[in-house]
């Protein structure tokens, strides 16, 4: 580990004059205790003998045999003219010491324990989430193709925006987002997705999970129905129950939810969330006349609907169907959207279309409370990086790619699957469900493939109602035609090892 240079304080160092044991005895034991008990790392500066000596009020001989005494016995290293740091061995010889030192950690007082809300209402998922830095494994979803990502491009917009940041750009801005960016979101939806929007309508959040987070808050009432596709989307259901809504779960096919279904059994739902372009996660596309029944409903019966738009850009056959919310002249149709998915994951930038002026403010409000603002500078940067085309360019270069690595896939899916494996075409996305065959147990078989270090879902986990043909879902996008093949054969030899 390398050295520390600049000097650190050490918080808690007290000397009591009043006390019968010697002054330098005192400030070793100070000392000696931050360094066993890990307030001072290995590699860390201490503050040199006069500034030390200056800021608890002592001496500087009585600071220098206090360190003195430190170094012989190996808890710092150093030199004249160098400093003093804390040894880098001192966890290793003094480990037993720090043991003794720590004191038992007592049980939390009564009624003080940290208690997740609603817990016996929310999935496994959500307490077992990932929240580690992620590493990318075959064939997990849905990761973009970062190796193909115009780092260049990007760096390029960045360096351009850094050089010519203002002093008010510094400070607060809009709660609603950078009104550039804004601008060049509100373009691009209009002319890609045929919404209806200005960037007046147009909220900036951190990824969709706000967005669903801050519409959970402000639509859903404690005790109200809302509709949820089954299977579905986790993340979205979990955030509307958070807020004291009671799922209803639709049944799903390839045409999208069973809208009849719907409304026979649950009229009174205030709320829909629903993916009508490319259903998540079986891949279905809401016909247009369903549409146009679905906003009738949503009308008369005053039920908000929300339209996740999540991987819309990556469409490879047929031309994209509009939006829902282009079609909506009701104004009950809130759009999500993200750039997580189409660019990576770490820039945390999504977004949403409100339907009217009252609701825009209210939802601002909103914003404004849970963080204040996404960063400014990613927000500039973003909106550069879209007024120079190179987002425009990086999207068509990717739906060549992905289409190219889904096809791949599927190839070695037909040729070498045999009665184990079987999956269609999807006309867009970034993952493909792989069926298994029927007497299998897909969230078993997922796990065997999680230790073996092969990352998939099972399509199980996304119902909550409906029983559906066991299936893993298989992301491929992120991954080369090599990366796809040793992750298939590899998943395929498990297969066979399950049932030989």
């Amino acid at each position: 580990m390398p050295k520390i240079s600049h000097d650190i304080s050490i918080a808690g160092l007290t000397i009591d004059r009043k006390s019968k044991i010697p002054l330098t005895k005192q400030l070793y034991e100070g000392i000696r205790s931050a360094i066993i008990n890990r307030q001072i790392r290995p590699g860390q500066r201490l503050p040199s003998s006069r500034t030390l000596a200056e800021d608890i009020g002592l001496s500087r001989n009585i600071v220098l045999l206090a360190y003195e005494q430190l170094t012989l016995e190996g808890y710092l290293t150093g030199s004249v003219g160098k400093g003093s740091f804390v040894s880098e061995d001192t966890y290793d010889s003094f480990a037993g010491q720090a043991i003794q030192q720590n004191k038992p950690v007592a049980p939390p007082d009564p009624g003080t324990e940290v208690q997740l809300p609603k817990l016996d209402q929310v999935s496994a998922v959500y307490v077992k989430r990932e929240t580690s830095k992620a590493i990318v494994k075959p064939f997990q979803n849905p990761v973009p193709a970062l190796d193909h990502f115009p780092f260049q491009s990007w760096s390029k917009c960045a360096g351009k925006i850094f050089r010519s940041l203002e002093f008010l750009q510094l400070s607060y801005d809009d709660a609603q987002g950078c009104y550039p960016l804004r601008e060049a979101i509100a373009a691009h939806l209009r002319i890609n997705r045929a919404l209806s929007c200005e960037p007046e309508q147009i909220i900036i959040t951190n990824g969709t999970q706000q967005a669903l987070n801050l519409i959970a808050s402000l639509l859903m009432q404690k005790g109200e129905q809302f509709w949820i596709e089954d299977p579905g989307y986790i993340n979205a259901k979990l955030a509307f129950i958070q807020a004291g809504g009671i799922p209803c779960y639709i049944p799903v096919d390839v045409n999208g939810i069973d809208l009849d279904h719907a409304c026979i059994h649950y009229p009174k739902a205030k709320l829909a969330f629903l993916t009508p372009s490319h259903q998540f996660p079986l891949g279905g596309t809401f016909s247009i006349a369903k549409r146009m029944q679905l906003l009738e409903w949503a009308s008369k019966n005053k039920m908000w609907i929300v339209e996740d738009d999540y991987d819309s850009e990556f469409r490879y056959s047929a031309k994209p169907v509009p939006s829902l919310q282009g079609m909506d002249h009701y104004q009950r149709v809130i759009y999500t959207g993200t750039f997580s998915k189409v660019l990576f994951p770490g820039l945390r930038i999504g977004y949403l279309v409100l339907p009217n002026p009252h609701l825009t403010q209210a939802f601002k409000q909103a914003k404004a409370f849970a963080d204040r603002q996404n960063a400014i500078t990613d927000q500039l940067i973003l909106n550069e990086f879209i007024k120079e085309g190179y987002y425009a360019t990086h999207l068509r270069k990717m739906r060549v790619l992905y289409k190219k690595r889904q096809d791949h896939l599927l190839e070695l899916i037909r040729k070498h699957g045999g009665e184990l494996l079987r999956a269609e075409k999807q006309g867009s996305g970034m993952h493909i469900i792989a069926y298994l065959q029927e007497n299998q147990d897909d969230q078993q078989i997922a796990a065997i493939l999680d230790q073996a270090g092969i990352i998939t879902t099972a399509l199980s986990v996304y119902s909550s109602k409906f029983k559906y043909p066991p299936g893993l879902l298989l992301g491929y996008t992120a991954f080369t035609e090599k990366d796809l093949e040793t992750g298939f054969f590899k998943l395929l030899a498990i297969l066979k090892e399950q049932h030989p």
